[in-house]
């Protein structure tokens, strides 16, 4: 706890320059866990070098590349 017994306050929700809520950056282990909250199976198909998402659960997840 703070100087003074005071709870500290939540920080600002970051955001974008566009004014849009920028989201975290997910764990592996936060995909992981997500994953297989709603039995999502993963198959790579490596001739195609694509991945598949299979279960009874719809989820999003975003993935990007850094820079650099």
């Amino acid at each position: 706890m703070p100087v003074g017994g005071r709870p500290a306050a939540a920080p600002a929700p970051r955001r974008t320059r566009h004014g849009a809520d920028a989201r975290h950056n997910a764990s592996p282990e936060d995909i992981i866990a997500a994953l297989r909250n709603n039995d999502v199976t993963l198959t790579f198909d490596p001739a195609a070098g694509t991945l598949h998402a299979e279960g009874a659960a719809a989820i999003q997840i975003v993935t990007r590349k850094e820079a650099g």
